[in-house]
This record gives structure tokens, sequence and C-alpha cells, in this order.
């Protein structure tokens, strides 16, 4: 006998000519056509950030809700590539559409005011192990030891304290300052008055810090890696980010080099025009449009 009380559901699930799923963790049951949004595939790219468990458990669920999508909208270029790479029988499928920033709140009057007289680099990330802080660490020690007063600025958690590690490791715990939980209008404030962002990621799926910073005028200086070095474009420095010694070169250069930064400011401008959430809009139009167009075909 069937369940009452999925009857409701089984109507909906029938009824719906297209679902969307934000992300490959949503529902796979129903829909008559189906679009899923990737924003990354961290356990297939980077499978030792995670237990076998997991490891197994993405691929099936990804695996099961990517073979029932009619479209896959990759949030960048870089994740496209991934799907294609380890999904190739879904690559015709695939259509990448960039995501944009939502930010946009005035920086915070107190803040600027704070920081108005402070020379700090920035780093706007969660410490997971692919966001590599400890190579930002070591590279910001080798500079900061003959830049009295330099401060690094971390916005973020590091519950492991991967971080200050680095910078006790080298005596300069008190160059260290963290912030947590602070609004928009403070990191907008900070974004502005830094003398660079700095982004060492292994792997993102797109680096929205990256994004942010250019939209504020904040010299970035960035990974060239899968998704930083394409959100980045030419707005920024690259490095590699295993050189540590390449990174503590770009950052003496930034901090010492005021017209460096203001052509680094004016590229970051440019380039973050090639976000645009009206523009993305009109492209997931166009995919909605091309699922349900195989509704009538099939």
């Amino acid at each position: 006998m069937e369940s009452s009380l999925y009857s409701p559901f089984r109507a909906v699930f029938r009824s719906n000519d297209l679902v969307v799923n934000i992300d490959p963790l949503g529902i796979f049951a129903g829909g008559r056509a189906r679009v899923t949004i990737v924003h990354d595939l961290y356990f297939a790219t980077m499978p030792a950030l995670y237990s076998r468990f997991d490891i197994a458990k993405a691929w099936l669920v990804y695996r099961l809700v990517l073979n029932r999508s009619t479209r896959i909208v990759a949030i960048s270029e870089s994740t496209g590539n991934d799907i294609k790479r380890h999904f190739p029988h879904l690559a015709r499928r695939v259509r990448v559409i960039l995501s944009d920033t939502a930010m946009d709140a005035a920086p915070d009057p107190a803040t600027l005011a704070q920081w108005k007289d402070q020379r700090f680099v920035l780093a706007v990330a969660n410490a997971s192990p692919n966001k590599n802080l400890e190579t930002l660490g070591h590279a910001f020690c080798r500079v900061a030891g003959a830049e009295p007063g330099l401060l690094l600025v971390h916005v973020g958690s590091d519950p492991a304290n991967r971080l200050a590690a680095v910078m006790a490791e080298h005596g300069l715990s008190d160059r260290l300052v963290r912030q947590r939980g602070i609004s928009d209008h403070a990191l907008a404030a900070l974004y502005r008055s830094a003398l660079c962002l700095v982004t060492p990621s292994l792997y993102e799926g797109f680096c929205l810090p990256l994004l942010e910073a250019q939209r504020y005028g904040c010299p970035v200086v960035f990974a060239d890696a899968p998704g930083t070095a394409e959100i980045g474009g030419i707005g920024g420095l690259r490095f590699d980010p295993r050189d540590v010694a390449a990174l503590a070169r770009l950052l003496d250069r930034v901090i010492h080099k005021p017209s460096l930064r203001s052509v680094m400011r004016a590229r970051g401008h440019r380039n973050a025009t090639r976000f645009s959430w009206e523009r993305s809009a009109l492209e997931y139009e166009t995919v909605f449009a091309e699922a349900l167009s195989e509704i009538g075909r099939g």
C-alpha cells in the first residue's frame, strides 16, 4: 500500500517540468528535466582532504545526481574542466556560467579609521588544507623581519592554528591579527585599507575574496592554480603556490612600490567587470530553456 505521507510529494515531483539543484547534494528524484549547479570537485581533485568513506559517498552522490541532470552548470571554467575530466560521458551536458559576489557593503568608517595608519597584508579564508595559508605565513615572515610594524591580518577560522603555528615558528606571533565573525562592512574596510590580499590556495572552485578585493580596490596576489588564476585573471600577480620564496619576492615588490599597487588596482577593477549577476541570469535562462526543450524532444 502506498504511504499517504508520500502521495503529496510524488504529485509535486511529477508535476514539475524543471528542477534546479543548487549543488549535487540536492534531491535527485522528480522533475521532467533537471539542472544541477556544481561549485567544485574537491573530493576528486584533492582526495587527501577526505576520509575514504567521505570520498566514496561523494562519488556515489555526484554520479547519481549528475547522471540524472539534463544540464550541469559549472561556476568556473576550472570546475567545468574537472567535471569533464572525471565524468567524461557527461561532457556535452556541461555549461559554464561564472558566478559573482553579492557583497556590496560600504566600508565601515570606524574600521577604516582603525587601520588608516597600519601597514598590513590581508588573507581571507578559513584555514583548511587547500587554502595553503602556511605558505603565506612563511613568505610573510621572510619579508616582515625587515619591515617593523608590518602585520598579517587573517579573516576566517583557523581551528588547527595552522597560520599561528607558522608565525610562532618564526618568532612573529605578535604580527598576526585574527579577525573572525566580522561584518561585510568591516571586511570592505579591510579590503580598502590593505597593502594587498594574498590567496595562496592550491585549489578553488571559485574564489570570491579575489573578486571582492578587486571590486574594493585592493591589489591581489594569488596562486597560479585552478580557480584562483581564472578568477584573478589580469587583475593581480601570480605565483607558484608551493614556492615560498616566489611569494616573498612578490610581497616585497608590492609593499615597496606604490605605483605597482596603483596599476594592480586598475587592472583588478577591469578584471572584475568580467563578472555580472545580470549576465549570469541571462545565461541561466538559456540553460533552463535548453533543458526544457529536451522534454519536448523526449
